[in-house]
């Protein structure tokens, strides 16, 4: 097979769940490509491909903006035939839509579907259009999720056949043992005191992640542990979201930390020491955050909305962090009851692993290109 895999999403300033699972499949597909030929292809080399080496992979810059959907249009179809690709598969909703071979196009999530929160993500206008353009063109399209999928059935209900769910799968450095100073390293870097408990959110400042639900939910918690402390790990807030006004109100602005936009290897290391990773989305095409938790055997304090509820099955604790009170309380539950929960998420973990996803992938574009 030759196939065109689109990585314009790696072209992007802070890496989110998307592009790390977009580089997993990179991975995996690395693992597992046999005698099939991959196309890497965008505007120009993503910013997040500099810095990783897939030398099975042949890459080309086809030019235009990577934030317009145009380059896709002017160039997606010379590209193909010049090359003789036989499938084209993006990882956005955005795909060609002049191509004479298949395509299939990922969709993580439809955000704007349920949750109230997602003006801050750019056209809804847009977004929509794209869908609706996707689920009409695309010969198949990947979900992350079922929940994922229904909402696309709840769109376009003709789509049946088309749509296949193929989850993500947790990155094996998040199984790795942990260094014998690492502990005090994190500790150091996020400046808490020896000892203090305490809860981490980790993720993007959009408004839908639910960065203020942690901090009520946190406070609530300080109020039966008063030493506990609380950081919110991610790229800084283009727009205040109000958290921090929220901590200083309850003075526990001294509890909280702000780290800003992590490195990848920072992460693993982060999560294992944390007392329990928390998120308080309010929409979540899957969250691969919950299973990089788990994996490092820290216990998880899920919405459990959309996709959540199957990331996170039975072991994440799960709560409406809209009532503060009794999020506050699964918080400290899952301190007290870390190491029950550390052995359940390690082994709900297991479930997913690092390559099934790339290996979903081979099968799907094997059964597409043999009946084209």
């Amino acid at each position: 097979m030759r196939i065109a895999l689109d990585v314009s999403p790696l072209d992007c300033e802070y890496l989110s769940g998307v592009e790390y699972g977009l580089l997993q499949v990179l991975d995996g597909l690395m693992q597992h490509r046999g005698e099939h030929e991959f196309l890497l292809v965008a505007p120009q080399v993503p910013r997040h491909l500099k810095q990783r080496e897939f030398p099975e992979f042949s890459f080309a810059a086809l030019g235009g903006s990577p934030h317009s959907f145009l380059w896709r249009q002017r160039q997606g179809s010379r590209f193909c035939a010049r090359h003789s690709i036989q499938l084209w598969h993006s990882f956005v909703r955005a795909i060609p839509l002049r191509l004479s071979v298949p395509v299939v196009a990922t969709v993580h999530e439809i955000s704007e579907l349920h949750a109230p929160h997602t003006a801050d993500e750019g056209s809804l206008w847009k977004r929509k259009w794209w869908t609706r353009l996707i689920a009409k063109r695309a010969d198949h399209l990947v979900c992350v999720s079922e929940a994922t999928a229904q909402q696309v059935r709840t769109l376009h209900p003709n789509i049946k056949d088309r749509l296949v769910v193929i989850p993500h799968g947790v990155s094996s450095r998040f199984h790795a043992n942990a260094e014998e100073r690492e502990d005090e390293n994190v500790r150091a870097f996020l400046k808490l005191p020896a000892k203090v408990p305490w809860l981490l959110f980790l993720g993007r400042p959009l408004l839908r992640k639910g960065r203020v639900r942690a901090v009520h939910a946190f406070l609530e918690a300080c109020q039966q542990l008063p030493d506990l402390h609380l950081v919110l790990a991610g790229p800084p807030a283009p727009q205040d979201d109000g958290a921090w006004a929220i901590a200083v109100q309850g003075q526990r602005e001294s509890q909280v930390r702000q780290t800003g936009f992590l490195p990848q290897e920072m992460v693993p290391p982060l999560l294992r020491q944390a007392g329990a990773l928390l998120m308080p989305s309010y929409s979540e095409g899957f969250g691969l955050p919950v299973l990089e938790a788990m994996a490092c055997g820290t216990p998880v304090i899920s919405s459990g909305v959309g996709g959540l509820a199957t990331t996170g099955g039975t072991a994440a604790l799960t709560v409406d962090f809209d009532q503060p009170e009794l999020a506050g309380e699964v918080c400290l539950q899952a301190l007290r009851e870390r190491e029950d929960l550390a052995s359940a998420g390690l082994a709900h973990a297991q479930g997913f692993p690092a390559d099934q996803t790339a290996r979903a992938l081979l099968d799907l574009w094997s059964r597409i290109l043999a009946v084209a």
